[in-house]
């Protein structure tokens, strides 16, 4: 795959990312979220059995919904692989190995 190749693909990846995030904001999901869980932060306003259970079972349910179309970046954003860009290559992580020189 060459470098341009790599790039379109990462943008049109960011695109859907972008996308989903802003259907699933319109839809109001992350909103019902914290207006349940102020619910079940009111002490002044008791829920029996029923009520909790029907409310954890929303917000656990909208959470997986989330999640499963947003999930968490594990892949470093401003990586460059065709270095088009000077300067966009970031460095995430450096590692030192000690060796012993006897073993």
């Amino acid at each position: 795959m060459t470098a341009p190749q790599v790039s379109n693909a990462s943008r049109i990846r960011q695109a859907r990312r972008d996308s989903l995030r802003e259907l699933l904001s319109t839809q109001g999901h992350e909103q019902h979220v914290l207006v349940l869980l102020g619910k079940l932060e009111d002490l002044s306003a008791e829920l029996d059995s029923v009520e909790y259970q029907r409310i954890k079972a929303v917000i656990d349910t909208k959470m997986k919904l989330i999640n499963k179309y947003l999930p968490d970046d594990k892949e470093p954003q401003d990586l460059n692989i065709g270095n088009q860009d000077e300067g966009a290559f970031k460095i995430q992580e450096v590692r030192r190995t000690i060796v012993d020189s006897e073993s």
